[in-house]
């Protein structure tokens, strides 16, 4: 299992937090689709490049990278605007070389039907697998604080129904118990392959914490990703400290090791 560094990668910060990331020990660095960072939508292509150039020379892959707040407020219902993010957002991590997109299925908003939501969700998760297979880049779509997909029978149900070998999920462990869903080793195992890609982060009921110190079963979890045959990437989920993140992202990726471990004796 490779480890990777999930983040904003901020144009005249970049060079010294991939660096820093790079001498941590992680393998890859996850950047966001972000108005404010590398790539952005407002100029992917130049950004991606950019990005691209600066991890390979500091010798970092780039596997994936988080869609960003836009998907929040426009998925499924402004399909013009969705579709022309998603294309922009998987050419980039195309450019960079990688084969993930994150993407947040929208939110469940006040006076929306649930059941046209999941109708049009499905729809719109369609049009987007047939995008990623063009251009060759998967979608996970992530679990989060949305009110939207709350278990893991809806999860496998909505994909089951989107029915896309390209669209598949994005789990993030430590979301599961951020929000109060039950336990991440029991959905790990009721996905099953659904899972394409996996966030760690450590959480108690809204509250995120270092990885090791809040509620996540770390030994439940390797063992659930080892029964379903997961050993693709980790990415560490987690904000950065205000000031100098070097001893922070050193700490980290040994937690992170540490947890990977784990799971050699079920993988």
């Amino acid at each position: 299992m490779k480890i990777g560094f999930s983040l904003t990668v901020e144009e005249d910060k970049a060079e010294d937090l991939l660096r820093a990331v790079k001498e941590a020990g992680f393998q890859g660095v996850e950047p966001t689709f972000h108005p404010k960072g590398i790539p952005s939508p407002e100029h992917p292509e130049r950004g991606a490049a950019m990005l691209k150039e600066l991890a390979e020379r500091l010798g970092l892959e780039v596997p994936s990278m988080r869609g960003g707040p836009l998907f929040w407020d426009v998925f499924p219902f402004q399909v013009g605007r969705t579709l022309d993010i998603t294309r922009k957002a998987l050419e980039a991590v195309r450019a960079m070389g990688g084969d993930t997109l994150l993407v947040v299925p929208g939110r469940w908003r006040e006076e929306t039907s649930y059941l046209e939501l999941y109708k049009r969700g499905v729809e719109m998760a369609g049009k987007m697998g047939r995008m990623a297979e063009e251009i060759g880049v998967r979608i996970g779509f992530e679990n989060v604080e949305n009110k939207f997909l709350l278990s893991p029978k809806e999860w496998c149900d909505f994909l089951d129904d989107v029915g896309d070998l390209w669209v598949g999920m994005y789990f993030d462990v430590g979301n599961v118990i951020y929000i109060g869903l039950g336990y991440p080793q029991d959905w790990i195992r009721d996905l099953g392959a659904r899972i394409r890609r996996v966030h760690f982060k450590d959480t108690r009921e809204k509250e995120v914490l270092p990885l090791m110190e809040g509620d996540v079963g770390w030994e439940a979890v390797m063992e659930a990703l080892g029964a379903i045959s997961y050993d693709n990437w980790a990415f560490v989920e987690l904000p950065l400290p205000e000031g100098d993140p070097r001893d922070f992202l050193k700490r980290t990726y040994r937690k992170a090791s540490e947890i990977a471990g784990l799971g050699q004796t079920y993988i």
